[in-house]
């Protein structure tokens, strides 16, 4: 069975691998618990700066990702149409829209 457009499981495992180290680079600096050993107090500091760092990195990595894989799967529609494009925005916001409330939520917990 073929389809049009060949799917991007590639592009999928590396996002969740950015996802994860995106994860552990911004909740590592604040679950660190140093015991007052120097050694592990420097390897706090240098484990954290380091995660921290690529992090900040994954995070612009991610996006670009996150854009071609839109890009990927919507170059060949009509965005044109004003009917598409509203069925296009109804989607992401029926996606994203449940968890930027249950975040927000939780957020102020």
């Amino acid at each position: 069975l073929m389809t049009d457009k060949l799917e991007l499981l590639s592009l999928s495992g590396v996002r969740f691998f950015a996802t994860l180290g995106i994860i552990l680079g911004h909740s590592i600096e604040s679950t660190w618990i140093d015991d007052g050993n120097l050694q592990t107090q420097w390897l706090s500091s240098y484990t954290c700066s380091t995660f921290r760092r690529s992090a900040d990195d994954l995070v612009s990595f991610y996006f670009v990702l996150s854009g071609f894989g839109l890009q990927w799967g919507y170059s060949s529609r009509d965005l044109d149409s004003p009917s598409i494009r509203q069925k296009y925005w109804i989607g992401r916001l029926q996606r994203f829209y449940p968890d930027f409330i249950l975040s927000s939520i939780l957020s102020f917990l």
